[in-house]
């Protein structure tokens, strides 16, 4: 996934508010007996999956034992003894009148009790209690004689539990599996959002696991107001570079900032480097006052998660009745789901149209009207060869195409191709072109390309490549920064550095940006940047997802959502797919990506290209065999690479 970074005062603040703000479970969408966690501000279940409730499976994942429930007056309270303070659901019995269970007969104020206030003569239920739990409870408690009950040493009891019990790993939840079809927009929607959330839940897990607070620094600040601190050159316990992300903590009071590196510089004759970092909490204007000593620690970079849940949440949630609107135009969203061959779904939906063709047909004249001379062959840049032109003309009669490329086959300048026809033929001037990739590399090679192709053409193209804020620190190319967002709005404002830029009051840097934005004909961004809060407002009706196999499906959704109507996806199958932690979360699909399961779904849409310029034909010749069934052709010139 792209990096980015957290601008909430709490490090996971974006996506927990967004997950907390439901009225549902965080991983099944249930909303019936809710429990809270106050450690993480979620919401769980206390339905079965599999063996065990969501509840069972978030204590077992976090440890976290305090929880709160609704009372009568529907405010969430927290579970403690009636008598004390004790919270640990593990330490706590409920009793009731009826001898339910069940979460919602709990009186919280009058039937929960502690080990020490305990009802004498009263025989208590577990609260902390699962499917494995239920038989050794029986044993425990149902099985005795009960002239024993009052007898009963409830302390070697909970002991023995624990050690009968033992903690699972995340994946233990049983995940619906993801599917190839799917018959609505919310089925697809509750597939999705529980393998993004555990992912996201066990990415964090392991960060609170392995990455602590260590490293005492001291940080400092020079006559300008810029803060830094030093450390050895030949340090090595966290990899240093402009646009990390670092979390820091001051030593001897809570205060705690996450700020990301903006330049390194070594100290020349010492052995010593400054660092020089930049808060980027929302809730901190300036360090000042607080100079001095900090342990600092790797942070998660949770944005791409909190956008996924976002462009997922607006995927389901849009109404668009318009066939051909919507934050995806709906024939496209139909494509999606893999509903194109049910011609029952376009009939009985829009009654105008009576098949996918001539949907797709009238979605292509108001894109680009009825005359698309298509340019194959543009003079002093390169001339596309046959499989190429084939996937450029399909893309004029198509609104979903995939083109599947082998290394060196030319995906990039084709990519180039594709937008520069886009650009010429589209209908309507005012609609952008958005380019996408899971990776900054790969974004800026769609960009360098482009470039090139532009200053060939006379700059008729209006090009901004927008990096997410941390990277905004990065030394680029002239090429790039010429195009960047930020480089263009550190010339509005006549300012060398970044620092000065976001002095400035945010309002007149948005009216600076709307103005930028006003007259861009193409934006490019990784996929998670796509949806950065400056540009995700604008509407991409042209998408262009390259690596797409590379990305899962869900973070291919982010640049979708922004009204697209014409979707090209291209990649490489044989390539590195997807990458997820959690392992049961790519087991049951979670790491097959959009393009993947699009072209198991219409192979027709295919265009493979055939001819490579990279390798010397030797190198190619096993991949070839082993990879790509000898479809691969050589060109001439590589003979005598």
């Amino acid at each position: 996934m792209s990096e980015d970074f957290n601008e909430s005062p709490n490090k996971f603040e974006d996506i927990h508010s967004f997950l907390s703000n439901s009225n549902s479970c965080t991983l099944c969408e249930s909303e019936e007996d809710l429990m809270e966690c106050p450690d993480c501000k979620l919401k769980f279940c206390n339905d079965m999956h599999g063996e065990e409730t969501d509840v069972i499976s978030h204590i077992k994942d976090f440890k976290h034992f305090a929880y709160n429930l609704k009372n009568e007056n529907n405010e969430y309270k927290e579970i403690k003894c009636c008598k004390c303070d004790e919270n640990n659901i593990k330490n706590l019995f409920l009793y009731t009148n009826d001898g339910n269970n069940n979460i919602k007969s709990i009186d919280i104020e009058h039937d929960i009790f502690c080990e020490t206030h305990i009802r004498p003569g009263s025989e208590p239920i577990i609260l902390y209690i699962n499917e494995i739990e239920k038989e050794i409870n029986k044993k425990l408690f149902v099985k005795k004689n009960k002239k024993q009950k009052k007898d009963i040493d409830y302390k070697k009891i909970l002991e023995k539990k624990a050690l009968l019990i033992k903690f699972k790993d995340i994946g233990f939840r049983k995940f619906n599996r993801v599917k190839k079809t799917y018959e609505s927009k919310y089925e697809y929607y509750q597939v999705y959002k529980p393998l993004v959330v555990a992912d996201y839940l066990y990415s964090k897990k392991l960060y609170e696991l392995e990455c602590k607070y260590d490293y005492d620094i001291e940080l400092l600040v020079n006559k300008k107001g810029r803060y830094f601190f030093k450390i050895p050159k030949n340090f090595k316990d966290i990899a240093l570079y402009p646009g990390r992300v670092l979390d820091f903590k001051e030593v001897e009071s809570n205060f705690s900032f996450l700020g990301v590196i903006s330049k390194m510089n070594y100290e020349k004759n010492k052995d010593t480097c400054c660092v020089w970092v930049m808060p980027i909490n929302k809730h901190i204007k300036t360090l000042y006052g607080h100079t001095g000593y900090y342990k600092m620690k790797e942070e998660l970079c949770c944005i791409p998660y909190t956008r996924m849940l976002e462009a997922l949440d607006l995927f389901q949630s849009d109404e668009s009745e318009n066939l051909f609107e919507g934050a995806v135009a709906s024939y496209l969203t139909i494509r999606i789901l893999g509903q194109y061959n049910n011609s029952k779904f376009i009939e009985n939906n829009y009654y105008n149209y009576y098949n996918y063709v001539d949907v797709e047909a009238e979605a292509l004249k108001r894109l680009f009207g009825k005359n698309r001379k298509i340019e194959t062959n543009i003079p002093n840049y390169g001339i596309l060869n046959n499989s190429q032109k084939e996937a450029v003309i399909d893309v004029f009669h198509r609104t979903l195409n995939l083109i599947q490329g082998p290394p060196g086959t030319g995906k990039t300048f084709l990519l180039s191709y594709i937008v520069y026809n886009i650009f010429k033929l589209r209908k309507d001037k005012s609609q952008k072109i958005l380019l996408c990739s899971p990776s900054n590399s790969a974004t800026d090679n769609m960009a360098l390309s482009l470039i090139r192709l532009n200053n060939i053409i006379g700059g008729e193209m209006n090009i901004c490549r927008v990096y997410s804020k941390s990277r905004e620190f990065l030394d680029l190319e002239d090429d790039l920064y010429n195009i960047s967002l930020h480089g263009m709005l550190m010339e509005i404002f006549e300012v060398d550095n970044i620092y000065d830029l976001y002095e400035y009051p945010k309002k007149d840097i948005i009216y600076e940006i709307e103005g930028i934005m006003q007259d861009m004909d193409i934006v490019i961004a990784t996929c998670s940047t796509s949806w950065d809060e400056r540009i995700k407002d604008y509407d991409f009706p042209f998408v262009i997802i390259d690596d797409d196999t590379q990305s899962c499906e869900i973070e291919s959704l982010i640049p979708i959502v922004h009204g697209c109507k014409h979707l090209t996806l291209i990649g490489d199958l044989q390539l590195l797919g997807p990458f997820n932690l959690h392992n049961q979360a790519d087991i049951i699909g979670m790491n097959v990506s959009l393009f993947e399961r699009m072209l198991k779904l219409y192979p027709d849409l295919n265009n493979s290209l055939k001819i490579q310029y990279r390798m010397n034909e030797e190198i190619v010749k096993y991949p070839n065999e082993k990879f790509y069934l000898n479809k691969i052709e050589n060109d001439p010139s590589i003979k005598f690479l």
